[in-house]
């Protein structure tokens, strides 16, 4: 089975769209062979700023980079691989939507959004919308426990809070983190 993950470029939407991928290959054999980014996955000129609705009629048309043929199973992330994702399941795939895909929900096979995004499959029938309480990650259970420990062995239970990257309207400066 091949699983093509496209996304916009933007880091946090790469993680999501991979970290669903792999935790999807965890579960069932499936090759993940291609992952479109910005850098090859461009809508053409002009339409980057027209609303996803408007877009979506135009299905593979709108994009520059997009593979030859129609893997198994797409995952998009983030507004325009949401939109490359439903193009290619107007062509068979089974087409999955991180976040909010700015499209109808039942024109995907699923969507996962995070709670705060508020999106639920009952305001759209036949949608299958799964919600997560945060933003998913890669993250496995492998990737941990073959991690380097740097910290001593700490008393259960334990917290640990992970800090993203820059974001428009939230600075991050390290200096404001540590003590």
């Amino acid at each position: 089975m091949q699983l093509l993950v496209v996304t916009d470029g933007r880091p946090a939407n790469l993680t999501q769209g991979l970290g669903l991928a792999e935790a999807m290959a965890d579960h069932v054999p499936v090759q993940i062979p291609v992952r479109i980014a910005c850098a090859e996955l461009a809508l053409r000129p002009g339409l980057d700023r027209l609303p996803s609705r408007l877009l979506a009629p135009l299905g593979r048309a709108a994009f520059t980079g997009l593979p030859a043929g129609v893997p198994d199973i797409v995952v998009g992330a983030g507004r325009r691989g949401n939109l490359a994702a439903h193009a290619l399941g107007r062509q068979g795939a089974r087409a999955v939507a991180v976040l909010d895909p700015q499209l109808p929900l039942a024109r995907f096979a699923a969507v996962v959004a995070p709670a705060h995004d508020r999106l639920s499959g009952e305001a759209s029938p036949g949608a299958k919308v799964l919600t997560t309480l945060g933003s998913m990650n890669r993250l496995s259970r492998t990737a941990l426990a073959e991690a380097p420990q740097p910290f001593p062995k700490l008393p259960a239970p334990r917290l640990a809070v992970l800090i993203g990257d820059q974001r428009v309207g939230i600075e991050t400066r390290t200096a404001r983190w540590t003590a």
